[in-house]
């Protein structure tokens, strides 16, 4: 079920985090019980997994064969994404270059690996659809480094699905390595994170289809945070 915007008593919300050095997986852990150990903070851990290792290897062989033979995918952005816009007049626009080069860079700030090291692909054959997300825009006070006086980050990204059509198959790692890292600025804070489906339709086909209205209700009942009456 959704968790909705509003944080409530009792309830458990499920949190992933990524650690590339597994070195740094005790500390943190270490810190992290620490922290909470601190009412004021409003959380306790009710269950820890234990570390699971990922690879290309791995994450690819997980995706089904469908996305392998589509020739439609959706990146459905959970959190916004935070990108440098060319047009002002259309923010919402993104380049398949853009958001390819937006995963090169991660991926080599966290590996090292450089993507000219890897054989050229035919980008002019993918196009985007940037049509279907939405501008999302929130502030948060910093509280790693507290200073007295300090202003309110503002967050501005897009977030929900962002098409990508054509010849898609040849860029299936860069694309899975994108999802499991996220993607843009403020990665740190949780944005830039996606899901890969190629059953997420748009426009006229899911106007026909019922339970994605119901679905859209459910959704809309489970984020409201007006108070049951009794």
């Amino acid at each position: 079920a959704a968790t909705g915007k509003v944080i409530q008593k009792g309830r458990i919300y499920p949190l992933e985090v990524v650690v590339v050095n597994h070195a740094a997986i005790a500390p943190m852990e270490s810190g992290l019980r620490a922290w909470l150990a601190d009412e004021k903070n409003n959380f306790e851990i009710v269950h820890l997994g234990a570390p699971e290792e990922r690879s290309l290897d791995l994450v690819q062989n997980a995706s089904s064969s469908d996305i392998c033979e589509a020739s439609e995918w959706c990146l459905e952005f959970h959190t916004p994404l935070t990108f440098n816009i060319r047009d002002t007049s259309r923010p919402w626009m993104l380049g398949f270059s853009d958001l390819l080069g937006m995963i090169h860079r991660r991926v080599e700030s966290v590996f090292g690996l450089k993507a000219t090291d890897a054989p050229a692909l035919p980008m002019d054959q993918v196009r985007v659809l940037p049509y279907y997300w939405h501008r999302q825009e929130f502030t948060y006070q910093p509280k790693s480094e507290p200073r007295p006086g300090s202003k309110r980050v503002k967050v501005i990204g897009y977030r929900g699905p962002l098409y990508l059509k054509g010849a898609l198959e040849p860029f299936l790692p860069w694309i899975l390595m994108g999802k499991e890292l996220q993607l843009g600025k403020h990665v740190g804070r949780g944005c830039g994170y996606y899901a890969l489906v190629t059953d997420r339709s748009y426009f006229d086909r899911m106007l026909l289809q019922k339970h994605y209205y119901e679905s859209a209700y459910d959704e809309l009942v489970e984020r409201n945070d007006v108070p049951d009456t009794f």
